[in-house]
């Protein structure tokens, strides 16, 4: 029990001149007025999710102690704090951790006594406990390459320009590999597609046709139309939902039914590989450096002329 005038702590006694070091009523020691903490620490060490959580910090000891209590290392600081009760519990706030790549840490409290406080022996000042992080997950890479070679060359040159004339036809040729950890989206143009398109013309815009494509999907393009003259809806020629595979087909040039597309000279063929896009993974993977969600461009371009 402190001896106190009023709600003061005493601070010093003399008897005479002499400083009066300790002062008892019966066994009890009730000078100095030293308040002492005879214990603070998490009632819980055990290792925490990366997800984050609360913890309970438990202080006991004299009542009228006072403190301060920080946090780190993510944990939350209570602040400035006096000892009413005993003991005394704070629920501590403990952040996510979760980063991909991310190590594990060490939620910390310290207790820093004020006044005439004192910690009693063998009570440490911090408290802490294990917090998990993250790891960076798997690198995945992916392969594609496309490839379009001359079949039937047909040219003609206007203004002093080489250009390809219709009866012109290509091969094509494809391959790709996907890890089988990976997924993809599932409509037509979240697929690995190719786009064949000219890279210039002289007047209207002239027509491609797909001759064959086994296993690939006519989802494709303006100005790409298939055997008999129709014209595809998109601008690509899709592989479908599949995760490897290779595939040859051949693009003519024609001149296309129904008065816009007359036979016109084509400067060059441009070859466009791309895909999948919105994919995903395990978390925190990565496809060629991309993080899971992101709609990276992953593709190949080739080009020929004349």
């Amino acid at each position: 029990m402190p001896s106190n005038i009023e709600n003061a702590n005493i601070s010093a006694i003399k008897l005479g001149t002499a400083d009066v070091i300790k002062g008892y009523i019966g066994a009890e020691e009730v000078y100095p007025n030293a308040r002492t903490i005879t214990s603070a620490a998490f009632t819980d060490t055990s290792t925490l999710s990366s997800s984050g959580g609360t913890r309970t910090y438990r202080v006991a000891g004299a009542l009228g102690a006072q403190y301060t209590l920080t946090g780190s290392n993510g944990a939350s600081s209570p602040g400035v704090q006096t000892l009413s009760t005993t003991p005394t519990d704070y629920s501590i706030t403990v952040g996510a951790n979760s980063s991909c790549g991310s190590s594990s840490r060490t939620p910390t409290i310290t207790i820093l006594p004020t006044g005439s406080t004192v910690l009693g022996g063998g009570v440490s000042s911090t408290s802490s406990f294990t917090q998990s992080g993250v790891s960076s997950g798997t690198a995945y890479s992916m392969s594609m390459s496309a490839s379009i070679q001359d079949l039937n060359k047909v040219t003609t040159t206007v203004g002093g320009t080489l250009y390809y004339a219709p009866g012109s036809t290509w091969n094509i040729n494809v391959s790709w590999t996907i890890p089988s950890a990976i997924s993809w989206g599932t409509t037509y143009w979240q697929y690995i597609y190719v786009s064949p398109n000219f890279t210039s013309y002289a007047g209207s815009s002239p027509g491609l046709y797909v001759i064959n494509s086994s296993g690939w999907s006519y989802t494709s393009a303006l100005h790409i139309y298939d055997s008999t003259g129709n014209q595809f809806p998109a601008d690509r020629i899709s592989t479908g939902n599949q995760q490897s595979g290779t595939s040859s087909f051949t693009v003519e040039y024609r001149t296309a039914s129904g008065g816009g597309y007359q036979p016109q000279y084509a400067g060059g063929v441009r070859l466009r590989m791309y895909g999948p896009t919105n994919w995903g993974g395990p978390s925190c993977s990565t496809l060629d450096g991309e993080d899971v969600g992101d709609s990276p461009y992953h593709g190949a371009t080739t080009y020929l002329y004349p």
